[in-house]
């Protein structure tokens, strides 16, 4: 009686590994074909070395973005910036600069204005010397610029730097066109000693 379940059941056992040999073969290339289906999507546009000006409804020049490369994705609203500059233009004022390691515009359709520019990995913003204004440096991993109005914003540690003055704390708000920035909570200041008495 033992030799004839033995000889029975070795050709189940048999069959048995085989069905479960096919069954994971037939699995595993079905897995391969619906990964091999998927589609990434990719940017509608992309652009390198990329220049935008944008002008006010009186024709002169508000700012000037320029990018290593700008990647629009339509299903976000957004682009895609690589080493974002920015210049923002304050006719008869100090310009202001606003520089980054990559970026994020945001905008409904890839010809619309940007609405909002997201920098970060180690911003700075630069207003330049001049007649009438002192130099201010700005830096932070993290700022967002609001274009309509000129308003930029971080949650993040800033350091302001001015001659004779670095203030440093954590959040910022401020209107560039009226070249005026706060930093919000844990503001310490140090004063140094500009040129003799």
């Amino acid at each position: 009686m033992n030799i004839r379940l033995k000889h029975i059941a070795q050709p189940l056992l048999t069959g048995l590994f085989i069905f479960l040999a096919l069954f994971t073969v037939l699995e595993h290339q079905q897995t391969l074909n619906q990964s091999s289906s998927i589609q990434y999507k990719q940017p509608q546009e992309y652009m390198k070395q990329v220049h935008v000006t944008h002008f006010t409804e009186a024709g002169t020049m508000k700012d000037q973005i320029y990018a290593k490369y700008w990647a629009y994705v339509p299903e976000k609203e957004i682009s895609i910036l690589d080493t974002p500059h920015l210049v923002i233009i304050k006719p008869g004022k100090a310009n202001w600069t606003v520089d980054a390691k990559s970026g994020r515009a945001h905008h409904p359709t890839l010809q619309s204005k940007v609405e909002k520019l997201e920098l970060w990995n180690s911003v700075v913003v630069d207003r330049a010397k001049t007649k009438t204004h002192e130099p201010i440096k700005v830096t932070s991993e993290r700022l967002t610029y609001f274009p309509e109005n000129d308003y930029v914003e971080s949650d993040l540690f800033v350091k302001l730097i001015k001659p004779g003055l670095t203030v440093t704390g954590i959040g910022m708000h401020g209107y560039l066109d009226k070249n005026w920035v706060e930093l919000l909570k844990d503001v310490t200041t140090q004063y140094e000693r500009v040129g003799s008495w």
